[in-house]
């Protein structure tokens, strides 16, 4: 992509999608109660992990689940221990809610570098499993 592509083009690209949003909140429970509820798919709640400096995944003080879709996913995870300097925090601290935007990339690194270099305010890229 050249020096002259706009913001719009760039998430508007055939290589740039969506994976998944999600929603963050204080419990995991009263959020998968509820999209069952509704009649969502949703998977059971698991431990987030890491790898940690030896490679081996250790938590990262999130449980996640997900509403299934045909082609994507609704994320729901709950910060364990907010304060305790997870990257939700922040937001959770601001209000419980819709405040993960995934994008898929072939190349994340690249996709990444790229959205930043044209003024997208982009996070630490991380690996995670559940």
């Amino acid at each position: 992509m050249g020096e002259n592509v706009t913001m719009r083009h760039l998430i508007q690209s055939p290589e740039t999608t969506i994976d998944h949003v999600g929603l963050v909140g204080r419990a995991i429970a009263p959020m998968v109660e509820a999209y069952r509820r509704l009649g969502f798919e949703v998977t059971t709640p698991a431990d987030l992990m890491q790898p940690g400096p030896d490679g081996n995944p250790v938590p990262l003080g999130q449980v996640s689940a997900h509403a299934i879709f045909a082609n994507t996913y609704v994320e729901l995870t709950a910060v364990l221990d907010p304060g305790q300097g997870n990257h939700l925090d922040n937001w959770l601290a601001r209000h419980e809610g819709l405040h993960i935007l995934a994008f898929h990339a072939e190349d994340a690194q690249s996709s990444w570098d790229e959205l930043a270099a044209h003024g997208l305010v982009m996070p630490p890229m991380r690996a995670a499993t559940r």
